[in-house]
């Protein structure tokens, strides 16, 4: 299935508008190439930002902005250009919100660098040692953990019933950047249009 897709629309701009009324070419070239000029801007955002994120001490570099850039896309329909990262979690990065369990009660966060990116019940499944639940009554948080032959228990996963996270207007280029890159795409579209028609 298809990661959900975070869409970026720009609203029309006057000047951009009157310019291209001034200057005849067809609206969808236009549209691509205004698309392209804000995809390439938040590509390139969206790598610097990987290349500057930090990460838990001990716990691998996921690249996650790396692949967000990667999964940047333009899409037009008719003469209406969108741009959209494809890629999950960045809405909720943008826009900040709540994530709850989408089934069991609870999500787990690693605690360890050794379990990043493994799923409890992975675990479970291949290591010979079991997992201990361990959740006190009334608090909002637990954990599971792996009792090891000392009889010492090393937690591996914190379980809580919810994350919530602040929004966060960094994860993109700002709206007066996207606007210039859109603008100046689609003038220099212009121009190779009527250069080619001998204008």
């Amino acid at each position: 299935m298809p990661a959900p897709a975070f869409s970026l629309s720009l609203k029309g701009d006057e000047e951009l508008a009157d310019a291209l009324e001034r200057r005849l070419a067809p609206p969808e070239l236009l549209a691509d190439a205004a698309a392209r000029g804000v995809s390439n801007l938040v590509v390139d955002h969206l790598r610097a930002r990987n290349g500057s994120a930090s990460h838990r001490e001990g716990f691998p570099q996921t690249g996650y902005w790396a692949k967000a850039a990667e999964a940047t896309v333009t899409d037009r329909q008719g003469c209406v250009a969108r741009v959209l990262v494809r890629a999950p979690g960045v809405r909720l990065h943008r826009y900040g919100g709540t994530v709850r369990p989408k089934s069991g009660k609870s999500l787990a966060i690693p605690a360890r660098a050794e379990v990043a990116g493994v799923w409890p019940r992975e675990w479970a499944q291949r290591e010979a040692q079991g997992l201990f639940f361990w959740w006190p009554k009334g608090r909002k948080a637990g954990a599971l953990a792996r009792r090891e032959p000392s009889g010492h228990l090393t937690i591996l996963w914190w379980l809580v019933g919810a994350t919530h996270h602040r929004a966060d207007p960094t994860v993109l280029p700002d709206e007066a950047q996207m606007k210039s890159a859109a603008f100046d795409a689609a003038l220099d579209a212009l121009d190779a249009y009527r250069a080619g028609r001998g204008a």
